[in-house]
Parts: C-alpha cells; sequence; structure tokens
C-alpha cells in the first residue's frame, strides 16, 4: 500500500518482481517444496492477478500451491504483522498441506524489551512532536498510542510517525495516546497518580495500583524507539543471533533486516506442518 505500487508485473523490474525468478528457479532445480511470502496487499483486486499468474505458471510446472494470510501475533509473537504466505508442494509428493492453526499468545510487548538502553535511542522535543502530529494531507495519522501490547509491523526506518511504527514512553501507562501531549501538554496528579491534560480532566481513579501513575512530569515524558535488539526480538530471533549480525552491521543495517525478514515463529509453524 506504500510507494508506487508498481507491482510485480513480469519484466518491470521492481523487487516484487523477483517472483518470476522464484518460476525460472522452480523450472530449472525442481525443489520438493517453495515457501513464498509478501505482503497482505497482494490479495488486493489489483493485484491478484499477479498472485493468480504465479500460482498458474508453478501449477504447470508441476507443484500445487496453497495460500494463507498469516499474522504473527497467532504464533507466539506480539506484533500484529499479516503477511501472505504461498507453499509450493511438487505433485509427485502426493502430499497434501494445511496451514498452522493459531496459538494464544503468551507475551506482550513489553517483555521483548531491554532492561537498559541507550540514551541515544530517545527522542527530542522536537521529534516527538513530529511522531504525534495528525501527518499531511497524502499520510494522516489516526493512531497516536504508544506502550502497545501487540507491536505494529517491524519496519525498515524506526522514526515514523506513532500510528505507523512502535514507541516506548515507560513514565507513560499502556496504550497510552500521544495527542494528549500534542493537544495542550501532559501533566500528572502526585497525589492522584493518575495523567490529566490542561483541561484538567483525568481517568477514574481505580482499585488497580498498575493503573495508577504517581510521577510527577513537568515536562514531556522520556519516549525511545525501539532498539536493533528489540525489532530483531519482536521477529522472533534470538539475542545470539542478533549479536552476530551487530558485529558486522549498523544500527541503520539492523533495522532494515529486521524489518524486510519473515518471522522465525511463523516459518517454525509452517515447517512443522509440512514435514510431519
Amino acid at each position: 500500500m506504500a510507494g508506487k505500487q508498481a507491482g510485480a508485473i513480469e519484466g518491470s523490474g521492481t523487487r516484487s518482481s523477483l517472483i518470476y525468478e522464484v518460476i525460472r528457479i522452480a523450472k530449472e532445480l525442481k525443489p520438493k517444496y517453495m515457501i513464498w511470502e509478501n505482503v497482505k496487499n497482494l490479495l488486493s483486486k489489483k493485484h491478484k492477478p499477479i498472485l493468480d499468474d504465479y500460482i498458474d505458471k508453478l501449477n504447470n510446472l508441476g507443484y500445487l500451491s496453497y495460500y494463507k494470510v498469516l499474522n504473527s501475533k497467532d504464533y507466539g509473537i506480539p506484533q500484529n504483522r499479516e503477511r501472505i504466505f504461498v507453499v509450493s508442494i511438487r505433485k509427485d509428493l502426493n502430499q497434501n498441506f494445511s496451514f498452522p492453526e493459531p496459538q494464544i499468545l503468551k507475551k506482550k510487548m513489553k517483555d521483548m524489551l531491554e532492561d537498559e538502553v541507550d540514551s541515544k535511542y530517545y527522542l527530542s522535543h522536537k521529534m516527538i512532536d513530529y511522531i504525534s502530529s495528525t501527518g499531511t494531507s497524502n499520510f494522516k495519522n489516526k493512531d497516536s498510542r504508544i506502550n502497545l501490547d501487540i507491536a505494529r509491523p517491524i519496519t525498515t526506518i524506526p522514526n515514523k510517525r506513532a500510528g505507523t511504527t512502535n514507541y516506548i514512553g515507560n513514565e507513560l501507562p499502556p496504550n497510552y495516546d500521544l495527542r494528549v501531549i500534542r493537544d495542550g501538554g501532559l501533566y500528572k496528579n502526585k497525589q492522584a497518580g493518575s495523567i490529566y491534560n490542561k483541561e484538567g480532566l483525568c481517568p477514574t481513579i481505580t482499585t488497580e495500583a498498575s493503573q495508577n501513575w504517581n510521577i510527577l512530569l513537568n515536562d514531556y515524558p522520556k519516549i525511545r524507539k525501539l532498539t536493533p535488539r528489540e525489532t530483531w526480538r519482536l521477529m522472533g530471533f534470538d539475542d545470539e543471533d542478533f549479536d552476530k549480525a551487530s558485529k558486522t552491521n549498523s544500527d541503520t543495517q539492523l533495522y532494515k533486516q529486521a524489518g524486510n525478514s519473515v518471522v522465525v515463529n511463523v516459518i517454525e509453524a509452517i515447517f512443522k506442518e509440512l514435514f510431519k
């Protein structure tokens, strides 16, 4: 849904058109199995013919294909990442396939965060104003919440508006809306332990201690972006994987690698079904 949406038309030279390289490889090497992943928008009216053409060409090469949109949050990772997966199996294997069933999510995004974070990942006041802004005529920011339980899709660029990526504010409650800051500043009632804005409105004080916040803020709260390690964790990689990659890659590259990857847990679940 972003960019020029040039699609994956054969010979277009777009990255998406690499699916035709998959067909070339299938024709020359005849692998038993192939798994292909792409964005959910491939099922839109504009792009669905490309998927149909891909599956049809593989069918002519002797492959039976199955496809489904899977969400990472259904496979143990607290990230709302919907992607279409196409599993193609060589017909002579006489093997059917069913996609893995969703699992109960037991983790929240906060469970994937580091205990100590370098100050370089914290945002300036100017940046906080930017990420909480309403956007432009081409993009309207309709969701400025941070501290989500389930992360938005990990992207290749961490400094986007709050509605398109993930930010953390340890001084703020879960699912906190940054528009409170943008629309008049943030204050806290030290005695009552609740958040209120310049209009003097605060949420109901509850019996739950975790919902009552007793920190006095005289200025913007500290808000940060995810660290590269955290983005890798939210893609299903363990810290050992990240440590190896971080020895030879900058933060910029590590963010890009996370955003361009597939979630490990989803692929594992597919493999388990494929090789039962």
